[in-house]
C-alpha cells in the first residue's frame, strides 16, 4: 500500500528482532528511511543489513540502552545526523511477557522495578529526546507498543502496559498541538524468532484461534502514520463483544477531514464502514457519527473498525468486532 510516507524518517527501539524488526520491514517498504536500536551489535547489524537488502532503503543500525538517559540521547541525536531529521518514532524496547511472571511470594520488586524502568519510563526517555525534534517541523508520529496484559490480570509485569495508556495520552494531549500524534498499539500474543513451532500452531483463546504474527502488528503500526488529521488517544477498552482480540488500537479524531480519494478507495476494500448512532442518557436523543475509514489493504486478515464515542473509532486486528 501507499501511504504517502516515502521520504519520512524513523526510529524504531527494539527494532533487531521481533515486532520491532517486522516494524522497520514495514516502514521501510513504504519508503522510510530508519534507524533500528537495540543493545545487541551483532544481531543489530545482521538485521540492518536483512531489510536494507530487501527493502532499498537506508537501515541504520544503532546501538542503545533505553535504560539509559545518556544513551537514548546520544542515540536519537546520531540518527538525526544520519537520516536528516526525525518524523517517526517507535517505542518497542522492552523485555517480551517481562520479569515478574510468577505467584507473589516469587516476584522480585527489583526485577518489577527493571520492567518499569525499561518500558515506561524507556518510552518516556525516547519521546522527550524525538520530540523537539518533530515539534521543530510541525510533524510527527509517535506509537507506543503496549500489551493487551494492560487490561487483563495475569502477571504483575503487566502493570507496565497499563502505565503506557496514561502515558500515551499524557504525550498525546501535550503534542498534539504541535502536530505530533501518539497513539498506543497493544498486540496480543505474537509469532516472532522466539516463538516455537509448536506454541505458534497450537490453539489461542482469542477470536481467530491463533497468534498474531509480528508482521501484522507492523502493518497496523505503519497504518497509523500518514499525513490524516487524527489525533491518537492510545488507549485499549474492553468493549462487548471483543473479548481477548489479537490486537486492538484506539484513536480519536478532533475534526474529520476526508481523506483522498485514493485512500479512501483502499480503505473501502478491507475496512468495516459503519454508519451509527448512541443514545445520549442524559438527553435520550441520538447523535450520529460520521463514517469511519481505515486503510489496510496489504493485510490480508480480518480487519473491522468500529464506531466509538466522540467521533473517535476502534481498529481491531486479529479478531472480528461484534455489536
Amino acid at each position: 500500500m501507499d501511504l504517502d510516507l516515502n521520504g519520512r524518517r524513523a526510529i524504531v527501539t527494539g527494532g533487531s528482532v521481533g515486532i520491532g524488526k517486522a516494524t522497520a520491514r514495514e516502514l521501510a517498504k513504504e519508503g522510510v528511511d530508519v534507524v533500528i536500536c537495540a543493545r545487541r551489535q551483532d544481531v543489530l547489524e545482521e538485521a540492518a543489513r536483512e531489510l536494507a537488502a530487501e527493502t532499498g532503503r537506508k537501515i541504520v543500525p544503532i546501538v542503545a540502552d533505553t535504560n539509559s538517559t545518556e544513551s537514548v540521547n546520544a542515540m536519537v541525536q546520531q540518527a538525526v545526523d544520519e537520516l536528516g531529521g526525525l518524523d517517526i518514532l517507535v517505542n518497542n524496547a522492552a523485555a517480551p511477557g517481562g520479569l515478574v511472571l510468577g505467584p507473589l511470594p516469587e516476584s522480585d520488586d527489583d526485577d518489577l522495578l527493571s520492567d518499569i524502568n525499561t518500558k515506561v519510563v524507556g518510552y518516556f526517555r525516547c519521546a522527550k529526546a524525538a520530540s523537539p525534534h518533530m515539534q521543530a517541523q510541525g510533524w510527527g508520529r509517535i506509537i507506543n507498543i503496549g500489551g493487551l496484559a494492560a487490561r487483563n490480570a495475569g502477571t504483575f509485569s503487566g502493570l507496565r502496559n497499563a502505565a503506557l495508556v496514561h502515558l500515551t495520552k499524557t504525550l498525546s494531549n501535550q503534542l498534539g498541538p504541535d502536530g505530533i500524534n501518539v497513539n498506543l498499539v497493544h498486540p496480543g500474543a505474537t509469532i516472532t524468532e522466539r516463538t516455537s513451532e509448536e506454541a505458534a500452531s497450537g490453539p489461542l483463546g482469542n477470536d481467530i484461534g491463533r497468534m498474531v504474527d509480528a508482521t501484522e502488528v507492523g502493518y497496523v503500526v505503519t497504518f497509523l502514520l500518514p499525513q490524516v488529521d487524527l489525533d491518537c488517544r492510545g488507549s485499549h477498552r474492553r468493549r462487548r463483544g471483543c473479548g481477548q482480540l489479537g490486537l486492538s488500537v484506539d484513536a480519536k479524531r478532533p475534526s474529520w477531514r476526508p481523506i483522498h480519494n485514493d485512500l479512501a478507495r483502499r480503505l473501502h476494500k478491507q475496512a468495516h464502514l459503519s454508519r451509527g448512532s448512541r443514545l445520549d442518557r442524559r438527553r435520550r436523543r441520538p447523535r450520529r457519527r460520521p463514517p469511519i475509514r481505515a486503510a489496510a489493504d496489504s493485510y490480508e486478515g480480518p480487519l473491522r473498525a468500529r464506531p466509538r464515542g466522540q467521533g473517535g473509532y476502534s481498529l481491531c486486528i486479529g479478531a472480528a468486532v461484534r455489536s
